[in-house]
């Protein structure tokens, strides 16, 4: 629900983010989608007038109603999905690397209607993911017409890593954690 102080500055959005998919050939990028879908989460809840709905949450909900974990959504999965988990919006996409090249694409769809709000992609060299990812972050903003003040428009710009082998382990992390291999989990967080 709003806060009084997200009343007064405007409409309130739930946003829920899917695991990226991996569209290259190599197989061993697979695991960047859950870093990618914990990268924009985070960004997205620095946004006062947006709440997300967690990650293990979405997880749980996807896995029990045998919906598709891939961050590429249809305008029928993002409507039913959205009604699930009480979500205004769904944000899906995917990702290629080539080349020492990386592109994301995504998607922002209205879960009331099935509209696609947002449809943009990015690309770059692939150790500067993270500023592939917090262009498309700040293209959801923009897209659902939020104007960031000043301290929060820090907090988004934010930077979690610089290094991809970090962010590779990071999201290694992650994949073992949803697998519910903890060691394997904490050995690759903690690398």
């Amino acid at each position: 629900p709003a806060t009084a102080k997200t009343r007064k500055k405007g409409k309130a959005f739930t946003i829920a983010v899917m695991a990226f998919k991996n569209t290259s050939t190599d197989r061993k990028f697979d695991s960047l989608g859950r870093g990618l879908q914990s990268m924009m989460t985070t960004d997205l809840a620095q946004v006062t007038r947006f709440r997300l709905v967690e990650r293990g949450r979405l997880n749980e909900i996807l896995a029990e109603h045998k919906l598709a974990r891939s961050g590429y959504a249809d305008r029928r999965q993002a409507v039913k999905l959205g009604k699930i988990v009480g979500a205004t919006h769904l944000l899906g996409g995917t990702f290629i690397i080539h080349n020492k090249k990386m592109r994301l694409d995504a998607r922002l769809y209205s879960t009331k209607t099935g509209r696609i709000v947002l449809a943009k992609k990015v690309s770059g060299e692939q150790d500067a993911f993270f500023e592939l990812q917090k262009k498309l972050v700040n293209e959801v903003i923009l897209a659902l017409g939020v104007k960031l003040p000043p301290r929060q428009r820090a907090k988004v710009g934010r930077i979690h890593t610089a290094d991809f082998k970090a962010f590779r382990k990071f999201s290694q992390g992650l994949r073992s954690f949803d697998e519910k291999r903890y060691l394997a989990a904490l050995e690759a967080l903690r690398a």
